[in-house]
């Protein structure tokens, strides 16, 4: 290949604007069907984990300081879409998070005594990288 064609090429390469979309998740999709399933004053621990597996996190309870603190399972899952625009040097990005969040707590028995859950995850979309 010649000079000239080398430099052609690259030329082209650098001045032709391109466009991308790109899907990430972190950890896996919450059942909102197994949520509602979880009982206050009738589930236990081991239901939770049968119905939504194994937490993403749990927290502790330190009672003897802080006596409004309970031992709860956290699970999360999250969704971000991202599209883009390349022209020349400029490149213009729209990236969307939405997450699902389910907290179950517990009483010192093991029983659920409080569940809260926010399922966004599927809402996350793809938009126009210059755009609201």
């Amino acid at each position: 290949m010649s000079f000239r064609g080398l430099m052609l090429g690259l030329l082209l390469m650098v001045g032709t604007p391109g466009c991308f979309v790109s899907r990430n998740t972190v950890d896996r999709p919450l059942d909102p069907e197994a949520v509602e399933q979880i009982a206050v004053g009738q589930s236990r621990k081991e239901d939770v984990v049968k119905l939504l597996g194994a937490p993403t996190d749990i927290i502790f309870s330190n009672q003897a300081h802080d006596p409004l603190r309970v031992f709860a399972y956290e699970y999360t899952y999250a969704v971000t879409k991202t599209s883009g625009l390349t022209l020349i040097i400029v490149t213009f990005l729209n990236s969307d998070t939405k997450r699902d969040h389910v907290l179950v707590f517990f009483d010192e028995d093991g029983m659920v005594s409080a569940v809260g859950s926010r399922l966004n995850a599927e809402f996350a979309g793809y938009g126009l990288p210059f755009g609201d």
